[in-house]
């Protein structure tokens, strides 16, 4: 979705204190993960032929997005979610269920 000036709806205007021009301040959201379909999607039209600027545009999806599912995809071979590292749970699950 984008305002009235062709930016995206998630970016935030500000007036500096002075400034005639308005600041333009970039709000990162965080979004949801694509689904495997969608994912599987992609590279089955990869694999077709097209490029990431016309996969970007046919799916409506960003194009470091395609890229990076492609990446994973010659990488690892699957569109599966792949497990993410980080600081092991203090708790085991049998612990949190009691």
């Amino acid at each position: 979705m984008q305002c009235c000036y062709g930016l995206p709806v998630a970016q935030i205007w500000q007036r500096g204190a002075g400034h005639r021009n308005a600041i333009i301040l970039t709000h990162i959201m965080k979004t949801k993960e694509l689904t495997k379909q969608v994912r599987d999607k992609v590279v089955e039209k990869y694999e077709a032929g097209l490029g990431y600027k016309k996969i970007s545009r046919a799916l409506n999806i960003s194009l470091s997005t395609i890229k990076s599912i492609i990446r994973k995809w010659k990488e690892y071979g699957t569109t599966a979610n792949l497990p993410r590292g980080g600081r092991p749970p203090k708790l085991k699950s049998r612990t949190r269920r009691k």
